[in-house]
């Protein structure tokens, strides 16, 4: 139930009526309940909600769609990553790496070449939640980003999607000049297992010790059969 100074409502449905609210405070107040609530007949609602004129209430629909994570969201979703305000398009962003829809790929793909930094990297970690493989080669091309952070989320990504395509892009990533990025490539490396193993073997040789630690560390998991506890 939603308690506080704007309302009260017993269930989902009693909610989804003060989405017409005039005031933008309740609005965003119900848009979050419903998140909370993650019952799926919320989901037409707050649809429509990501048209509101109110940024921080379209950002709130945005949240609680992804919360519900129901895939008819998709489509509207992909459409709010293009919203002008970009904490609303985070919000898109994030959501559909929480739905986990493969007909969000291309358009979280096509973010990783926009302007704002912080939807790349939001963009690349939803990518890496999905978990399909169209994500590989923009991923892989987001590793020569000048950002660090992108850098750092795209390998983190790659690691999650274990294709071994990424192998060599992430082996040269251990040359970084950022330390936090080398960590991310090592790790990455590590969870795609085998077909880095060759890769992985070398890094014990690397000229930053906590990547031939993290390399001697992941060898002996790979060794004992413990990959999907690579940290």
């Amino acid at each position: 139930m939603l308690t506080g100074r704007y309302t009260y409502v017993k269930n989902a449905e009693a909610a989804i009526e003060l989405l017409k609210d005039a005031d933008s405070d309740r609005r965003r107040a119900i848009a979050e309940y419903l998140g909370k609530e993650k019952d799926p007949i919320a989901t037409a609602p707050l649809i429509r909600l990501l048209e509101d004129h109110n940024l921080i209430v379209r950002s709130a629909a945005a949240d609680a769609l992804g919360e519900i994570r129901d895939v008819r969201a998709v489509e509207s979703l992909v459409l709010a990553l293009r919203d002008v305000e970009e904490c609303v398009a985070l919000s898109a962003a994030e959501a559909l790496g929480k739905i986990g829809d493969g007909r969000a790929v291309v358009s979280l793909a096509e973010a990783l070449h926009g302007e704002s930094r912080r939807l790349k990297d939001t963009a690349a970690r939803a990518l890496g939640v999905i978990g399909d493989i169209r994500a590989v080669s923009p991923l892989i091309e987001a590793l020569a980003s000048e950002h660090k952070s992108l850098r750092e989320n795209a390998a983190e990504a790659l690691g999650r999607l274990r294709d071994a395509r990424a192998v060599r892009p992430l082996a040269h990533l251990l040359e970084d000049e950022k330390q936090s990025v080398q960590k991310k490539a090592i790790k990455a490396l590590g969870e795609i297992g085998k077909p880095a193993f060759g890769s992985i073997s070398q890094a014990l040789n690397h000229k930053n010790r906590r990547v031939r630690n993290a390399a001697k560390a992941i060898l002996e998991l790979l060794n004992s059969g413990g990959q999907d506890e690579i940290k």
